[in-house]
């Protein structure tokens, strides 16, 4: 199996580290502005199955293609860090800087064979997925994220907890009465992420570790249960025609269903809200890209 990471700052980095234990991943091209830090990667990390690359023209065979760039300088989400006041807003902060990165990468998505399969990593992971839905609609996208909020709700209420909707923003199933409740331990878990990542970064190992994870469900033969953004064409709950974060049952790479999960009407009224402010926010960003094709 042939990989395609692009990007490969401090996640991009850990995720290759992870995908070098994956037995089936064959091959690891990376695609990085700077050829010189890609091969410098490849030395770090001292493997055959790694392979900078400079042209993208001259990649013929993919069968994923790992989107993990970030156009965001240090600087930049210093300030970033100061002006908001949570992980979410923090990721739509990075919007601004990546979307250039995305659409650059347009003409090299519509080339590729309709069998290659892209997982996007870039935050703000909900409106990339989408908008790269909108614009390539015969591709099969996936968007990684949830996974994160999944563990880190599991982690701080001590047992297995199921989670819906958007990265940063997971809804828990905890059938709790209000909204009060739910945004309480939404704040507490957000809360120690963002004080972690005020005083020490993004937790690129914590990252690569769970996608490692995520990626080998994804592409194993054995039918498994993967938190991941993907489109929705039958309705959930009232919620359809877009991508969103679910429990899917995964295959082979082909999604083969949702998880068989109850939710109380105040969490689908949670969800219904949250992904009308998603479609909102793609609009915008489409509406961004439209300025950008006009412009040129």
């Amino acid at each position: 199996m042939n990989v395609l990471v692009v990007g490969a700052g401090g996640t991009g980095e850990e995720i290759i580290r992870n995908l070098l234990k994956i037995e089936r991943v064959s091959k690891i091209f990376i695609f990085n502005r700077s050829i010189n830090s890609s091969k410098a990667l490849k030395f770090k990390l001292k493997s055959l199955k790694i392979v900078p690359f400079e042209n993208l023209n001259e990649l013929k065979s993919l069968d994923y293609v790992i989107l993990t760039l970030s156009g965001m300088s240090v600087a930049s989400r210093h300030l970033s860090i100061k002006k908001v006041s949570n992980t979410f807003d923090l990721r739509q902060e990075e919007l601004k800087y990546n979307l250039g990165g995305i659409v650059e990468m347009l003409p090299f998505f519509r080339r590729m064979p309709t069998k290659t399969k892209i997982v996007v990593v870039t935050n703000p992971v909900d409106e990339i997925a989408n908008f790269l839905k909108t614009i390539l609609p015969k591709r099969e996208i996936f968007g990684f994220g949830l996974q994160l909020d999944v563990k880190r709700y599991s982690d701080l209420l001590g047992k297995k907890v199921s989670c819906i909707g958007m990265h940063g923003k997971a809804i828990p199933l905890l059938g709790l009465k209000s909204s009060l409740e739910y945004d309480a331990v939404s704040k507490k878990v957000d809360s120690i992420l963002f004080e972690k990542v005020r005083k020490s970064g993004i937790p690129h190992k914590f990252a690569g570790e769970e996608f490692g994870k995520y990626f080998n469900f994804i592409i194993g033969d054995k039918a498994e249960k993967v938190y991941t953004s993907y489109y929705l064409k039958k309705s959930f709950h009232g919620v359809k025609d877009i991508s969103i974060s679910l429990p899917y049952i995964v295959k082979s790479g082909k999604i083969v269903g949702i998880e068989n999960i109850k939710l109380s009407k105040l969490e689908i009224m949670k969800l219904k809200k949250d992904v009308k402010e998603l479609k909102f926010s793609v609009d915008r960003l489409l509406n961004a890209y439209k300025g950008l094709v006009a412009y040129e």
